[in-house]
């Protein structure tokens, strides 16, 4: 109750990658994941996989604390996807607990309120109260926002929104970019397919990034599990 109430006063996210003393079961937790890969894992993976087995804890925390401030590099990069996919468990697990109802008002639309991530994708929500509404969705905790539709998730402009998409697909992806910071961020539709996937269908539309891309545009926030991929 003290760190909500601290979080509230200061507007910052309780559970802050910045700050946050992570539980080291994140460890293990990456260790399961890894065992569960390496059955079925393509030759070209096992070495990324053998390796972090044998990782000490201190160099595994390191690539965690690479990944969640931003400075993935070099050699790094090939085993961060697996880092990632374990602290998305703890911080998930650990944003389930939280009452969303205590968690303090962000100014900035691109700040997870839980753990001050960047947005991986947006929702446009399908059914119930908020249906046709639109919400972001955290990169690292899963939790989810709302933002108003036709506004820029990195910097709150509404005037240069310009949407984009590729003629002849299913629908689900979209992208919005905006004029002025010359960010985007993914929308994916719900009401296309309710068992649409953030992070998968985010996985799933790489065609839409290197349109928007190719466009100029950058993207508001990472997808963890993409980091490395053309290493």
């Amino acid at each position: 109750e003290d760190v909500l109430a601290r979080a509230r006063k200061h507007r910052m996210p309780p559970i802050s990658v910045a700050s946050y003393q992570r539980p080291a079961v994140w460890r293990e937790i990456l260790r399961n994941i890894v065992g569960d890969l390496l059955e079925n894992a393509p030759v070209g993976a096992r070495e990324t996989l053998d390796g972090l087995l044998v990782t000490s804890a201190e160099d595994l925390d390191k690539l965690g604390e690479k990944l969640l401030n931003g400075e993935p590099e070099g050699a790094d990069m090939v085993r961060l996807p697996y880092v990632a996919a374990a602290m998305q468990v703890v911080f998930t697990a650990l944003a389930s607990k939280l009452d969303a109802d205590a968690l303090p008002l962000m100014e900035a639309h691109s700040t997870c309120p839980v753990c001050g991530s960047h947005p991986v994708v947006s929702v446009i929500r399908s059914d119930g109260p908020t249906a046709g509404l639109r919400y972001v969705h955290c990169t690292l905790c899963n939790t989810e926002w709302h933002v108003p539709h036709a506004t820029c998730v990195s910097c709150g402009d509404r005037d240069k929104i310009t949407l984009h998409e590729i003629d002849g697909d299913d629908g689900i992806a979209r992208a919005e970019s905006c004029g002025s910071c010359e960010s985007y961020t993914k929308l994916i539709v719900q009401p296309k397919n309710v068992r649409v996937d953030p992070i998968a269908d985010d996985l799933a539309s790489v065609a839409l990034d290197m349109l928007v891309d190719d466009a100029g545009f950058v993207r508001s926030g990472p997808n963890y599990l993409l980091i490395g991929a053309g290493e």
